[in-house]
């Protein structure tokens, strides 16, 4: 093979992933249930404000219902010694994220193709989840019995009716208003 041949090839490979990596992940919508909604970016920024404030040596981060890996990505490039786990049971939208995860090749990533009802979340300093109410409602259980005690748990606009609530953060728009939940266990 020639060598123009070789970087045609290897232009489209990238061209291929990064429609997959960028572009798709609001097309997810229509291929998965729960719908595939982004978190805004300055809910992200809020919560690396609280992990900032709690930050210590060698602690873990788990998204439950991680998406396209928005959260994850945003966490680990802020916090490179903190490892970052997102759990997606979805395999397309998890594909999307690995896609992303072989340009943005963050070592403290880990991204599970897999049920967060059966991850163990024993470790976690921090969980993430913007899961509706009806998930949250069969989670909470889980999350009583597993989360370590001082784990911080955010919940994007949905709050956690069993758990007691340590901070909320209130975001309004012209025609919305969303809520960031925060509760420790």
């Amino acid at each position: 093979m020639s060598l123009p041949l070789i970087l045609i090839a290897i232009i489209s490979l990238i061209i291929f992933a990064l429609v997959f990596a960028i572009i798709l992940p609001g097309l997810t919508i229509l291929f998965t249930f729960p719908p595939s909604i982004s978190t805004e970016r300055r809910m992200v920024r809020d919560v690396k404000n609280e992990i900032s404030k709690k930050l210590a040596n060698s602690q873990k981060f788990y998204d439950l219902g991680s998406g396209s890996g928005k959260v994850c990505f945003s966490i680990a490039k802020k916090f490179p010694q903190m490892e970052i786990i997102g759990v997606e049971k979805f395999k397309l939208v998890y594909l999307l994220a690995r896609a992303k995860l072989f340009f943005l090749p963050y070592k403290n990533l880990n991204l599970v193709n897999g049920d967060f009802f059966t991850t163990n979340i024993s470790e976690a300093d921090f969980i993430f989840m913007f899961l509706t109410k009806s998930f949250l409602d069969k989670l909470t259980n889980k999350l009583l019995l597993e989360a370590k005690t001082g784990c911080l748990i955010f919940s994007n606009n949905f709050p956690i009716e069993r758990l007691g609530l340590y901070k909320k953060i209130e975001y309004r728009d012209f025609f919305t208003q969303r809520y960031l939940y925060i509760y420790k266990i």
